[in-house]
């Protein structure tokens, strides 16, 4: 689903939908991202540029695999690290993070 630069603010609405695959949601203006804790089934995330520092509500999707941040102002990757099954990140623009991303 391609819902990128649409004025957005509120996700309520996608955790109606168990079985999305593809969330492209960037250049918005997204804060929370706890509606998406249920969506066993995407595997691939793009948040780019929208004005989200949580992403506690990723750690335990399943089947995520790529997640897009670009220019976010996330503070720490940290929950990054627990998303076992991601392949693909994309941090560009990502300035003032807390490392390191996976602990030793």
């Amino acid at each position: 689903m391609d819902i990128e630069k649409n004025n957005i603010n509120d996700i309520t609405p996608l955790s109606d939908l168990p079985n999305l695959q593809y969330l492209l949601i960037g250049e918005n203006h997204i804060t929370d991202l706890s509606p998406l804790a249920s969506l066993d089934h995407v595997s691939k995330i793009k948040i780019t540029e929208n004005p989200v520092t949580d992403l506690s509500a990723l750690i335990h999707l399943p089947n995520l695999k790529t997640l897009e941040l670009g220019y976010c102002p996330v503070s720490t990757v940290n929950d990054i690290a627990q998303m076992i099954k991601l392949d693909k990140l994309n941090i560009d623009g990502l300035k003032e993070m807390i490392l390191p991303l996976w602990p030793t």
